[in-house]
């Protein structure tokens, strides 16, 4: 019996079927896991640029040794006016992508003494603006931040003035204001006190807290609410998903959903 050089048709055919099904089944995964990468690079960027922006603005307003209210952009009304000051003080290099935000697009507290919820509130300022050669884009505005009493750990005190800080790590896609998910793009800070940068971790009744308070001793806020808080692929309209960058950072900068 002769023994055949090559491969017939049907072995070709056969072999590009098999990896056909391959190609399908891993190319989707590795677009997924590069995506991941990007945004994770992009959000820790992000949090080094806020981090650095932070002590620029304790620096530059002399506040180093007193709290974010020394700064007196507290005391600024002017969502706009309030984006430009803080970046002209933090020295963070910014474009005006000039879309306006709706403000219906978030859920906060109109009544800061009370706790956050179901309400439509003013988190999202009036324009998105970016870094340009990352393409990351931030809202800046002031928003009350809940603590814990250092004392006890299990009572809420009144809030106290800061930053909401809003990161978009496509900042195209904000502009546009398509595509846009929490935990996906989309992710939420504060800078708040003595000038601490910290995640957000969503608490009882839609509160959401710094990441530093996890532990606390307040019996509703445990490491259960770094999983409670983070549902990805929620819009921005939804009412979970802005702890997804606390989850993150938590988990080791890793994208574990």
């Amino acid at each position: 019996m002769n023994k055949k050089d090559g491969f017939t048709l049907a072995e070709v055919l056969i072999t590009l079927s098999i990896l056909g099904v391959v190609a399908a089944i891993s190319i989707p995964n590795l677009i997924q896991q590069y995506q991941k990468r990007l945004t994770i690079t992009k959000l820790q960027k992000a949090y080094a640029v806020l981090e650095q922006a932070s002590s620029n603005l304790a620096i530059n307003t002399g506040c180093m040794t007193r709290d974010i209210a020394c700064t007196g952009l507290l005391d600024i009304e002017n969502q706009s006016e309030i984006q430009n000051k803080f970046f002209e003080l933090t020295g963070m290099k910014v474009v005006n992508m000039g879309k306006p935000v709706s403000r219906g697009m978030y859920l906060a507290c109109e009544n800061p003494n009370n706790i956050c919820n179901h309400t439509q509130g003013t988190f999202f300022g009036n324009y998105i603006y970016s870094v340009s050669k990352d393409n990351i884009g931030y809202i800046i505005t002031k928003h009350a931040i809940h603590t814990s009493n250092e004392n006890t750990g299990k009572d809420i005190i009144a809030p106290i003035n800061g930053f909401a800080i809003t990161v978009f790590t496509d900042a195209k896609a904000a502009q546009k204001l398509k595509g846009l998910k929490n935990g996906r793009n989309t992710f939420y800070f504060v800078m708040y006190d003595n000038f601490q940068v910290e995640p957000l971790v969503l608490g009882h009744g839609g509160s959401y807290f710094p990441m530093s308070k996890l532990g606390a001793g307040i019996n509703w806020l445990s490491e259960s609410s770094l999983e409670g808080g983070c549902n990805p692929d929620q819009s921005l309209s939804a009412h979970s998903g802005e702890g997804c960058a606390a989850k993150i950072i938590k988990d080791g900068w890793k994208m574990n959903y």
